[in-house]
């Protein structure tokens, strides 16, 4: 017995150490030949082995690699083109062959190779990627009602992988058949859409003069003619700088000396806002006023100031009910335009219910509320409600001031409003309506819960956000990594690459449990919906169930979500899973991620059901 037992540990000797050998010819054959990549080290622990698995393997391509970069200023410019090349890890961890051994019982001997060949295909699907993001910008341009800043995002994403490109200053696109430097074309397209911006007084309502100064109305248009459905701007408002936003071709400003005669805004973008995630760690190892541009713009109000209006006097009526007006909608809601216009809130109380009240108050404590402009009322009669568009309202912040406009809705029975909500943005709204193959009844259901959904964040109503995620709801948290004191843990991701994102996966207490830290800390959040696609449930391949009605009103939801709070913004695709077979909506699956994919590759609905 112990004479067979010394064989076999003699046999498995010569077999390991003829496994050595092997295994060190094979790697200086690999060594030896020009086609491939490779790197090889010592380290102490298996910690260390995985970073500087890379690091070896980095090294050698630097070293070999053909490259034409776009140079920017650099203290050291081979780190510079480490830091490119880091931007393909995950696609070189999917290429890249492994060896590793211990030595000496202390030291991990690793050795790291790839075909030089499989390095180009990556790179060339890089180019591929810049050529997207251009024709994706160009579409966005040309559209009937071109969507402007949202073509400048692209053209910004594009432009963040020429930066990340080996062979960047090379790169073409091709552009109505006709090739160009693919860097300068993104930065003169950029360029382009910055300048094409123009505000103007609006000559049918300049303004008026009111108890803080002087409120201007503006028209915001690209190209002179074609209203600005989006952007981002900033002036001085007399007391200090502000952020401020256009709102369907139009935005407001609001000056606090009445002695102002003119005015400067500033039309800027933050390309580090905008660059795609894995390029961001490199891009902010450059300088950042390489990539700083803005136009200014100064507004002259000496021509107008004869035609602003004084603030009328504001009275309410209060011996008026809800009852008393009936199913007159239209003039009850004048009534709660007069009381926030007025801010005297608690005589309005009464055309509220209860829990509608409680919400109204804590929106007016949102920000500093105030109702400007001449009010254009729509209503919609859906089930047992009456949907009122709505009042446009704008919220200051310290430094930020947003706009929205409030949705209030009627309960037919009592007539009372029941719920408000900020209205979708209106790209996110035609794409819903414009889904006719799914009933009326569902798209305004779906409208209505959107609207409730970003409004429950900006009003952070913990109770109502927990109530409408299913108990084994798939919840992924996570934050695009980045320089900021305190990032914001309520990011949801799939599939994105792990070191420019922090993902968790949290059961549903853990997940509000953080949802309600950042309430406690943020001053604001305010959401953005944009483009909206859904997929309706349907039958998929043989499962019969799938064609059970049971399925039929479980939707996939994608949109363009715009984040931002007091110390962190993003901008992304925010995907849901919502179950509207139930009187209240029901979120099985919450994802985000930064770059647009076809809603039927961010997951399988059927394995997700």
């Amino acid at each position: 017995m112990m004479k067979n037992v010394i064989l076999i540990l003699l046999f498995s000797l010569m077999n390991f150490l003829d496994a050595q050998n092997i295994n060190v010819d094979y790697i200086e054959d690999i060594k030896a030949d020009t086609s491939y990549y490779w790197g090889e080290g010592k380290v102490y622990n298996s910690e260390d082995k995985a970073a500087k698995d890379y690091d070896a393997l980095y090294t050698n391509i630097i070293d070999n690699c053909t490259v034409s970069l776009l140079y920017f200023a650099s203290d050291n410019p081979l780190e510079y083109l480490k830091n490119i090349i880091k931007t393909f890890e995950d696609d070189i961890s999917d290429i890249m062959f492994q060896y590793s051994m211990i030595d000496n019982g202390k030291e991990f001997q690793y050795f790291s190779y790839m075909k030089r060949s499989d390095f180009r295909k990556i790179c060339k699907n890089r180019i591929g990627e810049i050529q997207k993001y251009a024709n994706s910008g160009l579409k966005l341009e040309r559209k009937k009602s071109p969507q402007m800043y949202d073509a400048m995002v692209s053209y910004c994403k594009g432009m963040s992988l020429c930066i990340a490109h080996p062979m960047g200053s090379s790169i073409k696109v091709k552009i109505d058949r006709k090739e160009y430097d693919a860097y300068s074309w993104f930065e003169e397209k950029i360029n382009h859409i910055l300048s094409s911006f123009s505000f103007s007084v609006s000559k049918k309502d300049p303004g008026e003069y009111n108890n803080k100064g002087i409120f201007v109305n503006m028209d915001v248009n690209v190209s002179d003619t074609i209203p600005t459905e989006y952007l981002k701007y900033s002036y001085f408002n007399g007391q200090g700088n502000i952020t401020s936003s256009v709102y369907k071709g139009k935005t407001w400003i609001q000056l606090y000396d009445k002695n102002m005669t003119d005015f400067v805004i500033r039309v800027e973008y933050d390309f580090l806002d905008n660059v795609v995630p894995k390029t961001k760690n490199l891009i902010e190892s450059i300088n950042k006023d390489t990539f700083k541009s803005n136009v200014r713009m100064e507004i002259d109000l000496t021509s107008y100031l004869d035609e602003f209006s004084e603030e009328d006097e504001i009275v309410l009526d209060e011996e008026i009910s809800a009852n008393d007006f009936g199913n007159d909608y239209q003039s009850i809601i004048k009534e709660v335009e007069k009381g926030l216009r007025s801010k005297k809130y608690s005589d309005i109380r009464r055309f509220f219910t209860r829990e509608c009240y409680d919400m109204l108050d804590t929106l007016c404590e949102y920000g500093d509320l105030s109702v400007f402009g001449k009010q254009q009322y729509e209503f919609i009669e859906h089930n047992d409600i009456v949907i009122c568009r709505g009042i446009l309202m704008k919220f200051e912040f310290e430094k930020h001031e947003f706009y929205d406009e409030v949705v209030f809705r009627f309960d037919k029975q009592t007539n009372l409003i029941s719920s408000i909500a900020f209205r979708l943005d209106s790209q996110a709204e035609n794409n819903i309506y414009s889904k006719t193959i799914w009933p009326l009844d569902n798209r305004l259901t779906l409208i209505s819960f959107l609207e409730d959904y970003q409004t429950a964040y900006a009003l952070k109503r913990y109770d109502y956000l927990e109530s409408i995620f299913s108990d084994d709801a798939l919840i992924i948290t996570g934050h695009v990594l980045k320089k900021v004191e305190n990032p914001m843990p309520d990011r949801m991701t799939f599939n994105l690459p792990s070191n420019q994102i922090t993902m968790i996966k949290q059961d549903k207490d853990s997940y509000f449990k953080n949802l309600a830290n950042v309430f406690n800390k943020q001053e604001f959040i305010h959401i953005r919906f944009g483009e909206t696609d859904f997929q309706r449930q349907m039958s998929m391949g043989d499962d019969e169930s799938y064609n059970k009605k049971e399925y039929k009103d479980i939707y996939g939801v994608r949109l363009f979500q715009e984040y931002k709070s007091g110390t962190y913004s993003d901008e992304g695709y925010l995907f849901l899973m919502v179950d509207l077979r139930k009187e209240m909506p029901i979120i099985h699956v919450r994802a985000w991620q930064p770059d647009k994919i076809g809603i039927n590759d961010v997951m399988s609905l059927k394995n997700l059901r």
